[in-house]
């Protein structure tokens, strides 16, 4: 009776030859193949002028009050990727005159606020108001999925820190910053 068990047994293991399947000599196994890929953004190229946007003079030469209608042609970041969802948030950084301190005189002011703007990589654009405090949450835009695109940035809507019954106070250079991120969410 365990003689008869023990064969059983010997049949019903897979690999394990019968009289009823020849053995053949062939062995096999399976190796698996694991890899990851974590996820990545990556801003692109600048296009020209090294990302600087050169506003020249910031004043009408008439009253010494901040030129209505400032522009300047918008920065292309050209080719950023992400290769999953990902965030594009845009800071900006109130413009001062450089080298330019203490509390200027009654009427004068020393920062020019304005709206900094990137659009191309979600369907709403990103923007800053250095103007606004606390929390800005259109400054951050999602994206699901991955993404190859340019991003432009611009910059508009300036006006005097304290009020357009301000003027600047005199500086060879007046600067400012727009800080734009890219990332990966999970």
């Amino acid at each position: 009776m365990r003689v008869r068990w023990l064969f059983l047994s010997l049949i019903a293991l897979p690999g394990v030859a019968s009289a009823d399947s020849p053995n053949t000599g062939e062995d096999r196994e399976v190796f698996y193949i694991n890899m990851s890929v974590p996820p990545l953004c990556l801003l692109g190229e600048v296009g020209d002028e090294e990302g600087q946007f050169d506003m020249g003079v910031l004043t009408d030469r008439s009253t010494g009050f901040l030129r209505r209608g400032l522009t300047a042609p918008a920065k292309r970041i050209q080719g950023s990727f992400c290769n999953g969802p990902s965030e594009l948030n845009i800071e900006a950084v109130l413009m001062t005159p450089e080298g330019i301190t203490g509390t200027p005189r009654r009427g004068f002011s020393r920062g020019v606020h304005f709206t900094a703007t990137a659009s191309g990589w979600t369907d709403v654009p990103a923007r800053f108001r250095t103007s606004e405090t606390g929390t800005q949450p259109q400054a951050t835009q999602r994206r699901d999925g991955p993404r190859e695109a340019d991003i432009l940035i611009d910059v508009s809507d300036f006006e005097m820190n304290g009020g357009p019954d301000q003027r600047p106070v005199a500086s060879r250079r007046y600067e400012g910053a727009v800080i734009v991120t890219l990332a990966p969410v999970p």
